[in-house]
């Protein structure tokens, strides 16, 4: 039951026709993308109106967290055998790390730049090395790759947190009455995306 092997690159046909929707491999791009969107515009934030950066800030957040959330969920399917252990395993963890994250901004807040390069590179190379770690670590003991995934959850979430904390930072300096609008776009754009 827990040692049911699929291999990365075909899959269960039930995980595959559940899980991808033709969308979720490009959900890692977007992701990538919205980093270095959100690396782009902290650099150029005084010569874009307030409202609107705030709101493409806030949209770009949102559809990177669920991607990244989409995308790791639909791998660590396959490293675990079944598309519920991988749900039950990544919604929790994610917002758990990512809570982490969030503690520990202020320390990084400094290096802002650095954080988000630290994440995008982290995403890039779990596009390019998941499939073969799944591969590798196939015929292992379920503990074990239960372990492994819970490992590849804690960077992306904790940066994810980071983020979101850097990025709630930015809207306070430019300004704080937009807050409660910049959650509900963040969380709109969360759930549609």
């Amino acid at each position: 039951m827990f040692n049911k092997l699929v291999d990365p690159k075909i899959g269960d046909q039930a995980q595959i026709i559940a899980l991808r929707r033709g969308l979720i491999n490009s959900s890692i791009v977007l992701s990538a993308v919205y980093l270095i969107f959100l690396w782009l515009v902290s650099v150029r934030s005084t010569h874009i109106k307030k409202a609107n950066f705030i709101l493409g800030l806030f949209t770009f957040t949102g559809l990177g967290f669920i991607g990244v959330e989409l995308y790791l969920i639909e791998k660590l399917s396959l490293l675990l055998g079944n598309p519920s252990y991988s749900v039950a395993l990544v919604l929790p963890l994610l917002l758990i790390f990512g809570g982490v994250g969030n503690l520990l901004a202020k320390k990084f807040q400094a290096n802002s730049t650095k954080v988000i390069a630290c994440v995008v590179l982290t995403l890039i190379l779990y596009l390019f090395f998941i499939d073969n770690l799944i591969v590798a670590v196939s015929p292992v003991n379920f503990w074990i790759r239960l372990a492994i995934a819970i490992f590849l959850l804690v960077i992306p979430s904790i940066g994810a947190g980071i983020i979101f904390a850097i990025c709630l930072k930015i809207v306070q300096t430019i300004s704080e009455k937009m807050l409660p609008l910049a959650l509900a776009v963040d969380g709109l754009s969360s759930v549609l995306g």
